[in-house]
């Protein structure tokens, strides 16, 4: 009877969500689900439940391997979709959508919201409810990009990647490096998930550097930073290298003269370069 019960789970899963079922295909299948029809979803952030109503919503929100990459670059678009969050209406973006279930997977809650976004928003968020997150990054592609770039970093940061890294530090000797003048917002987010380490070397990290105005959250530049970690107890870090990417993207062999290929290539899959 057990096999019976287990063998009818492997067919419901499969009938749902195919016999891949990567991220990148159920992202796409849930746009789909509700492409004829208006569908809400309820958005739960740290909800005890882990329920939206829609089933590949959750899926995504409880897998515990998804493609970040993949819903980083998801969540800088503003396709418009038939999805509505619940009570309040607020039409949802793809991107709007993407940045939710990163939220809601790895358990955003009001200290990262509050770490996410200017305080006038969260406060007004505290106030009246989750639209104003929507609404505020609706209203300006800056916000967009911002939050999705910090985003990614509380993710990392939250999951451990390459945590001997005090990105804090990062941001200081960049600034200090590469910004003469002027308050700027910065997000660090690493290009590969461990170090780089050859022989007797000091182990080597790279990471995505974005530059953003604190008044518009304009992004000024970005580019990518190689930087070496010194010392066995008191760490200090070094910044080898900086390659600013062009307004144009039309540069990326600059960093192909830096970085290893397989950086490179997840700048290029980030940054859409080439497609």
């Amino acid at each position: 009877m057990k096999k019976v019960n287990i063998f009818i789970l492997i067919v419901i899963v499969f009938s749902i969500f195919g016999c891949k079922t990567n991220s990148d295909q159920v992202f796409q299948k849930m746009i789909d689900s509700a492409a004829k029809n208006k569908e809400k979803v309820y958005l739960s952030f740290s909800d005890t439940n882990r329920k939206s109503g829609n089933k590949y919503y959750d899926f995504l929100v409880n897998s515990k391997d998804i493609n970040l990459d993949f819903f980083y670059k998801q969540t800088q678009t503003i396709q418009e979709t038939n999805f509505a969050f619940e009570l309040i209406n607020c039409e949802l973006t793809t991107g709007d959508l993407a940045l939710s279930i990163l939220w809601d997977r790895d358990k955003f809650g009001d200290k990262e919201i509050k770490e996410l976004f200017p305080i006038d928003v969260y406060e007004n968020f505290e106030k009246s409810g989750s639209s104003i997150l929507y609404k505020w990054i609706q209203n300006d592609l800056n916000h967009r990009t911002y939050i999705a770039n910090k985003t990614l970093e509380i993710i990392l940061k939250k999951e451990g990647v390459n945590s001997e890294v005090n990105l804090d530090e990062v941001r200081e000797n960049f600034s200090r490096k590469y910004l003469n003048t002027g308050n700027y917002l910065i997000t660090c987010n690493f290009l590969r998930y461990e170090p780089t380490v050859t022989g007797v070397a000091w182990p080597k990290y790279y990471l995505w550097i974005s530059v953003f105005d604190p008044a518009t959250y304009e992004l000024v530049f970005d580019g990518a930073i190689r930087i070496a970690l010194l010392g066995y107890e008191n760490l200090e870090i070094d910044i080898t290298d900086f390659v600013q990417l062009d307004g144009n993207k039309k540069n990326i062999e600059e960093f192909y003269k830096v970085f290893p290929t397989e950086v490179c290539e997840r700048i290029k899959y980030r940054k859409s370069i080439g497609e």
